[in-house]
């Protein structure tokens, strides 16, 4: 996905998708897969399904993410909260507090934890949202990841944030930060923590530093 739309390759040609294919906005913020293989497009100005080659939209309200559970149910954050594909939208009134920004599922499958922009992060139990976190806890949070011991890694607007048995440590300039504007988090196959900034470029944790990477690590 990209700010000109979406391309998809097969492995022996590539076919896009744009304005002119029924896209509501060239910008396309990210691509989730349903159980039946469709792609659901997600974008400011609602979400699309992409069946048989055809778009579908499905809805209007803009959306910023999404995810399918391991039992391939797909939810979406959108402008007015957690919808689930096909069911109903969970928003202020099932205690979310702020705009989702980032969906991921708890390692034991029981519930959902979204990353929200001005609240930090909460946990959806599937009727109810809760807040999750110390005091401490950024608020703004831009992407979220699992590792394999359980741990929460927060990339957020202030530093890359860990929670583990609700304990809470942040990473800042002080640990080797260079910037500490954190906007995406991945494990890698080592078990290995990468964190991408605004401005900062690519960074590695290495037990309680951060080391910034260049194109050659």
């Amino acid at each position: 996905s990209t700010s000109a739309g979406v391309t998809r390759h097969d492995g022996v040609e590539a076919r896009s998708w744009g304005l002119a294919e029924g896209l509501p906005e060239a910008s396309v913020r990210g691509v989730v897969e349903d159980r039946e293989g469709h792609p659901w497009f997600i974008t400011g100005g609602g979400l699309l399904q992409l069946r048989d080659g055809q778009l579908t939209r499905v809805t209007r309200e803009g959306a910023r993410c999404g995810l399918r559970t391991r039992s391939g149910e797909l939810y979406f954050g959108t402008e007015s909260g957690l919808l689930q594909a096909g069911g109903p939208t969970w928003g202020a009134e099932a205690g979310l507090a702020a705009p989702i920004w980032k969906i991921v599922e708890e390692p034991d499958g029981k519930g959902l934890v979204v990353g929200t922009r001005g609240a930090g992060l909460q946990r959806f139990d599937g009727r109810r949202f809760e807040r999750l976190g110390p005091p401490g806890t950024p608020p703004n949070v831009f992407d979220l990841a699992w590792d394999g011991q359980g741990t929460l890694w927060i990339a957020a607007d202030g530093g890359l944030a860990a929670l583990r048995q609700g304990q809470l440590r942040v990473f800042t300039r002080r640990e080797g930060l260079r910037s500490e504007r954190v906007t995406s988090v991945a494990i890698d196959r080592q078990g290995r923590v990468l964190a991408g900034t605004f401005g900062g470029g690519l960074a590695r944790l290495d037990g309680d530093r951060v080391a910034g990477l260049d194109h050659r690590q």
